[in-house]
């Protein structure tokens, strides 16, 4: 089988070769255009941040001037200004104004305009609304009362009187309406362009990069293309770009070699394109293609001189394996024989033995499963024989009692008819909640007291929202009968059985405690039924005189939730014995 595999690994150990070669090729191209893909995705994100910064910086100002109640007061009052409000204008609002300019060193303008004629100008702050030539403008900021403009050079002459210099920037205009104020007054906050769109030069590519800044369906913006695309194409180019105005951002493909992603700025009706090209990569993808050729063919001789004696020494150790396998002694699974070593191998044998050993473990616990299951249905079949006729005879006894108006009796004949039907009637589950398990304990429990001297006093000390917990059936009151024989009895005075749960937050489960204050156990007693009930091994004596039932409940759940639950033993000979059911907190779904 070797010397097939060795022959059949050489004839067609080329061809897979030759297909991963042309694979990794197209992979490592395609790994290298997602890659620029993905840095311009991030990039594309960049600059649309950083403008949408910009635009909050610059709105964030504007509303901070229209929050200053005392200069929009004076600048907005109808009257005279006296020598001391000037002077305070002049000396604190104007400045401020300044020094909110200067504080921010991305603006370039933060000026108000008004037209009131009582109000003098404080350059470069505070002017009046004359200055604005362009009618357009004041009526867009009249009907919008926000408004962003992209002012180019000449239009910095045609807007503005006197204002500043033919600037090209990017402005923010708010008109403060007339609520309480005498006269209109605007705000602007300006940046300039190269400020506010220099993430666009700030591209980790190299001269491959370009972009274009269109407005109106016309470019007002681009960079300097390089030689990207042929020039008899960039006309082309360019009316594909206008075109794609009207769409949702994204990243786009012009062509094998050009991607481009859009950013798009309602508030400035401007769409912003952000190319790169993938030409310049072709070389190295070339030099690339040709090295991971030239690696295979290398790797196809290397591997061949090797494969026989990889292969041979691979096989040997997994035919001692399987020789184990074949001779080993079903009875004792332990016994299976490793192969020494840390590799794949040694690794294998170790988990064929595991898993031999678990199997055998499994088999073992399916037998005992099934003989509890046996147990069960014969003891179930056993209580069903006569059932319907000790139910009759109960309710004949109940009717004799209430006709000789011996009521006492008949409610304990009702209490033992009640008893006998919880213990008889098993649904399919075989579980029952926590609330129908204590009704059960406390008619239990004031039968035993109608037969004693003595008073059993029973305390329940359950939270509400426990009381729906589901629990094996007849898990509690077998231990309440042992508290009963073997602490309480012997006594023969009145005694306390105490029930509590309580949740245990750390496993999602809960814990039930049945304590009584009898004659309690003492300590190798109390270590041999533990033990037993953990099934490490089961001394007859110890749990035939604290009952073989006690171990059986402790089964059962195990069998119904895993080996994480069951019952364990607390006790002080002479002073207390405390059983502890612990159970997953599962809710009656019924």
């Amino acid at each position: 089988m070797t010397k097939k595999l060795i022959i059949a690994y050489i004839l067609i150990l080329v061809i897979p070769i030759i297909f991963m070669s042309n694979s990794l090729v197209k992979r490592y191209e395609e790994e290298n255009r997602n890659r620029l893909q993905e840095q311009l995705n991030k990039e594309v994100k960049y600059i649309e941040d950083d403008i949408q910064a910009k635009m909050a910086l610059m709105k964030k100002i504007a509303f901070s001037i229209s929050l200053n109640n005392g200069l929009l007061d004076r600048v907005g009052a109808d009257k005279t200004f006296e020598y001391e409000e000037i002077f305070l204008i002049d000396d604190v609002y104007a400045k401020n104004l300044e020094v909110l300019l200067n504080s921010n060193p991305q603006l370039f303008a933060v000026r108000i305009f008004n037209d009131n004629p009582n109000m003098h100008e404080y350059w470069p702050s505070i002017m009046s609304e004359n200055r604005i030539k362009n009618e357009t403008l004041m009526t867009d900021i009249e009907k919008n009362n926000e408004i962003w403009r992209v002012i180019e050079k000449q239009e910095y002459l045609e807007m503005y009187e006197n204002v500043a210099n033919n600037y090209e920037s990017v402005s923010f205009f708010k008109n403060i309406k007339k609520i309480h104020h005498d006269y209109n007054i605007i705000v602007e906050v300006g940046m300039l362009k190269e400020i506010f769109f220099e993430s666009l030069n700030q591209s980790p590519f190299n001269l491959d990069s370009f972009y274009y800044v269109i407005k109106d369906n016309q470019i007002l913006d681009q960079s300097d293309n390089g030689n990207f695309i042929h020039e008899e194409k960039m006309l082309q180019f360019e009316e594909w770009l206008v075109n794609r105005s009207t769409e949702d951002g994204g990243v786009y493909h012009y062509s094998d070699e050009i991607i481009i992603g859009k950013i798009s700025i309602p508030e400035l009706d401007m769409i912003i394109y952000k190319g790169l090209s993938l030409e310049g990569i072709s070389t190295v993808l070339q030099k690339d293609r040709n090295g991971i050729v030239l690696t295979g063919l290398i790797m196809f001789f290397t591997l061949t001189a090797v494969t026989y004696i990889i292969t041979y020494v691979l096989f040997m150790r997994l035919r001692k394996v399987i020789y184990s396998v074949e001779n080993m002694d079903k009875s004792q699974p332990e016994k299976f024989k490793v192969i020494k070593g840390s590799d794949e191998i040694s690794h294998l044998s170790l988990k064929i033995k595991e898993m031999l050993v678990e199997i055998d473990q499994l088999n073992k616990e399916a037998l005992y499963e099934q003989q509890l299951a046996l147990n069960a249905e014969l003891k179930a079949l056993q209580t069903q024989i006569n059932s319907h006729f000790i139910y009759n005879t109960l309710e004949t006894f109940k009717m004799m009692a209430e006709i000789d108006e011996n009521y006492e009796l008949s409610d304990l004949i009702t209490n033992f008819g009640d008893l006998l039907r919880y213990s008889m009637k098993w649904n399919e589950k075989k579980t029952v909640t926590l609330s129908q398990e204590l009704v059960y304990i406390q008619k239990y429990i004031a039968l035993l007291n109608v037969r004693f001297d003595y008073e059993i006093n029973l305390m329940i000390h359950v939270n509400e929202e426990l009381l729906e917990v589901e629990i094996p059936k007849m898990s509690i009151q077998p231990i309440v009968e042992n508290s009963f024989i073997h602490g309480i009895e012997a006594k023969c005075e009145d005694s306390n059985i105490i029930i509590d749960a309580v949740e245990d937050l750390g496993c999602d489960a809960i814990c039930i405690t049945i304590t009584d204050d009898g004659i309690g156990m003492h300590k190798n007693q109390l270590k041999s039924i533990n033990r037993a009930l953990r099934g490490i091994d089961i001394d007859h004596d110890e749990t035939t005189e604290m009952g073989i039932g006690i171990k059986n409940i402790s089964d059962r759940i195990k069998l119904f939730y895993g080996i994480d639950y069951g019952i364990t033993y607390e006790s002080v000979q002479n002073k207390f014995t405390k059983a502890i059911i612990k159970v997953p907190k599962v809710g009656n779904k019924q």
